[in-house]
Order: structure tokens, then sequence, then C-alpha cells
């Protein structure tokens, strides 16, 4: 049995920061959610591929994540790198959304998205072997306020590498401590319909970027329903 410990391919180092690492600019829409700002750091790199050749099955990751309005999702960046070899392969990406409701995660994703090969750069970084920044442009889909995981798994099968998705960490670790910050945490499953393992203090590195939605205030609309009815009725009387 693997254990959790035997899938982080890459020990805790300091490094440097990750801003210098996933510097991809984001569109015209504004960011969402954002786990690669300044005081991140590299805290190493998970292996998250279907066809996960150093331990014989696929190994899927999630990272938690907060919406504190409704929104429209636009984009995605993230980080990773090619172990153990740093050999460059051919991407099929996966990018799903599991819901979270009252603290469990929903086993089906309420959002899946196969996006196969995606823009990739190399970021000009090293930890051991390239470290490259991927994006993807999307078209648009609505999320309501609340909790879920982002789950970003390659698909690299006969390759003589798999894909690995960095993690990073506050540098003041006390900030990621749990239960203080729930949105600090990042999960695995070994396949589809598992339950999500885990619950592991750090963050991958990743950002949303969208549009937040407006949703009027019960009581404005109420108002304009009234209004509208009034109006109505004086048109009528007028008659």
């Amino acid at each position: 049995m693997i254990s959790i410990s035997q899938k982080l391919v890459i020990s805790a180092a300091g490094w440097a920061a990750l801003a210098t690492l996933v510097n991809t600019p984001l569109a015209s829409a504004g960011i969402l959610v954002n786990n690669v700002s300044d005081d991140a750091l590299i805290a190493g790199a998970f292996v998250s591929d279907f066809d996960d050749s150093l331990i014989g099955e696929s190994t899927q990751i999630a990272d938690q994540f907060t919406l504190t309005k409704n929104a429209e999702i636009s984009e995605i960046i993230w980080s990773g790198q090619y172990f153990p070899g740093g050999t460059l392969l051919v991407d099929n990406f996966t990018i799903r959304f599991f819901e979270i409701v009252q603290g469990t995660v929903s086993l089906e994703p309420l959002v899946e998205l196969n996006l196969g090969s995606v823009e990739r750069t190399d970021s000009g970084a090293d930890i051991f072997t390239d470290v490259f920044n991927y994006s993807a442009t999307l078209a648009p889909f609505s999320l309501k306020q609340g909790d879920y995981l982002l789950s970003i798994v390659n698909n690299t099968p006969s390759q003589v590498d798999d894909w690995a998705w960095l993690i990073t960490q506050p540098q003041d670790l006390a900030d990621c401590g749990l239960p203080q910050n729930s949105d600090c945490v990042y999960f695995y499953r070994s396949k589809d319909g598992e339950a999500w393992d885990g619950y592991f203090a750090g963050d991958m590195a990743f950002a949303i970027a969208g549009e937040q939605i407006s949703v009027p205030e019960p009581s404005m609309s109420i108002g304009i329903v009234i209004a509208f009815g009034l109006g109505a009725l004086a048109t009528k009387s007028k008659k």
C-alpha cells in the first residue's frame, strides 16, 4: 500500500517565491481565487495523473477553495512538472469541480472539462526538473457561492514520466494551520467514484479567473414588482 507521503515526489525545501514561477498573466477577467501570491513558497509537487506509472494506478489531486459570491468562471492557470526525468509529455488534462455541501465532498463532479492539450510555457525555473505554467481559457460557466474542490489531472499512458502538480504554502505556516484556514487543504483519491481522502495543509498552485455575478437583493426585487403593480393599477384607473 502506497502512503500519501510516498506519493509526494518532491520534499519540502526553502525555494524561491512561487510568484517567480507562476507569472502567466490572466486575461481581462478578475481573479476569483489565487494560490500564487507573493508570499507563497514551493512546498513540493504531487503526481496527479490517471496513469501514475510510479505506483501502477491512478492518482487524482484536488484543492479546496471558496467562492464568496456567485461567479462565472472563464480561465484557469496552474503549474506543474514531469517526474522523475523531466521528459516533455503530450498533455491530456481533465479539470473537475466538486461541490462541498455541509463539509461533505460530492463523489461526482459538478463540472467536468476534458481539455486535452492546453497552452504550456516553460517558467524558466527548475526544481529538479523544468517547471511549466499552464493556462486554459474556458467557455464561461457559473458556480454559486460556496465551497468546492478543484481537481486537475493529466493522463500520460505509455509515457516514461508522470505529471505532478505543484504545491504551495504560506511563508507563515501558522496561517495554514487547521482548522483556522479550511481553504488551505488538499485531497487525493485513486479512482473515480471513491471518496476524497486526507486533509493535508497546503495549497495547489493555481488561480481561477472570471466575473462575480450580482444577484438583486430580495427586498429590491419585491420593490420592483410592487412598483410595477401600482403602475399598472394607476393606468387601469385612468382608463
